[in-house]
C-alpha cells in the first residue's frame, strides 16, 4: 500500500443489550439538500394513524450506501429463503372501495 491510501480502519459495533428493538412495517422518507429523514412507523388495524417509531437522518451519500447494501442483503436472502413476493400499492380510493363491485348491467 503507498503512503497516499488512506488506511481502512476496522470498525466494530457495540450493540447494548438493553437496547429495545423496535417493528416499523411503514416508512415516511422526506429529503432536504442535504439530509435525508427517515420515520419509521407502525401500522396496526385497530389505528387510525401511523405510530412513528424511530426517525433516522443521515446524509444522501449515507443513504445510498444503505439502499446498496440493503438491496445486497435481500439477494442473499433471497438466494437462501426464495423470493420475496411484495404486494402492488394500493391507492386511498382502492382502499375505501375495494369491497364496491360494480352493478353486471353497466
Amino acid at each position: 500500500m503507498s503512503s497516499q491510501e488512506p488506511q481502512r480502519r476496522q470498525l466494530k459495533f457495540h450493540i447494548p443489550p438493553n437496547l429495545i428493538a423496535l417493528y416499523a412495517n411503514a416508512a415516511l422518507i422526506t429529503a432536504t439538500k442535504y439530509e435525508l429523514i427517515l420515520d419509521f412507523a407502525q401500522i396496526l388495524p385497530i389505528e387510525p394513524n401511523a405510530k412513528v417509531q424511530a426517525r433516522v437522518v443521515m446524509s444522501p451519500a449515507h443513504a445510498k450506501i444503505l439502499m446498496q447494501t440493503l438491496q445486497r442483503h435481500l439477494e442473499q436472502y433471497e438466494l437462501q429463503h426464495g423470493k420475496i413476493e411484495v404486494e402492488a400499492p394500493t391507492t386511498l380510493a382502492d382502499q375505501l372501495f375495494k369491497s364496491i363491485q360494480p352493478d353486471e348491467g353497466e
